[in-house]
């Protein structure tokens, strides 16, 4: 019979507090959360509007096209790239 460890109980009975890296966010206070993603999400927004401004007409599109553009790419960078990142930097102070 195969022995169950303290980790996998750990992590089913908190299942969706915790994110991909381990943190508990139960223990994350909000107003950290929302600093972070402020500093993280206003610079990427603003680079993905300079950057599709060169390779999109993006004043000819519709608004609504023009914003799921530079949503998508801001979400998707923020996911793979900066969220990686801006936990290295910032886990143990917002932890804390």
């Amino acid at each position: 019979m195969r022995k169950v460890s303290d980790d996998h109980l750990r992590h089913e009975n908190q299942a969706g507090s915790e994110d991909y890296k381990g943190f508990d966010t139960r223990q994350i206070k909000i107003w950290k959360q929302v600093l972070v993603t402020i500093i993280t999400v206003y610079p990427l927004i603003l680079l993905t509007d300079i950057a599709l401004s060169f390779l999109l007409p993006m004043e000819k599109l519709w608004p609504e096209v023009a914003l799921l553009c530079t949503v998508s790419i801001v979400a998707t960078v923020l996911v793979i790239f900066v969220m990686p990142c801006v936990n290295s930097v910032f886990g143990r102070w917002m932890m804390k």
